[in-house]
C-alpha cells in the first residue's frame, strides 16, 4: 500500500495498492471513495501532476469503477 499526503485543495490523501489497483482517495471535504481498476501508471501520474484536482478530475471519477465509503465511525473502538 501506498500512502501519500497532499498538498491539493481537492485532495487530502490517497492510498493505492499495486496488488489489487485500487485506489483510495480521501477528498479535503472529508468524503472517502475507493476506485477500482486503475493502473499504476494513471496513479504515477497523479503524483506527477502539478493540480491534483485537475488531474484527478479529468481522469479518473468517469472511468473507473467506485465506491463512495461511508466516514468512519467514532464510536467503534480503534484497532491497531
Amino acid at each position: 500500500m501506498i500512502h501519500v499526503q497532499h498538498d491539493s485543495s481537492v485532495l487530502a490523501a490517497t492510498d493505492y495498492s499495486p496488488a489489487n489497483n485500487r485506489l483510495h482517495v480521501i477528498f479535503t471535504s472529508g468524503e472517502t471513495y475507493l476506485y477500482s481498476d486503475v493502473p499504476f501508471v494513471v496513479y504515477q501520474a497523479l503524483l506527477a501532476a502539478d493540480s491534483k484536482g485537475a488531474f484527478f478530475n479529468a481522469n479518473i471519477p468517469n472511468i473507473y469503477p467506485f465506491q463512495h465509503l461511508p466516514p468512519p465511525n467514532p464510536s467503534l473502538p480503534k484497532t491497531k
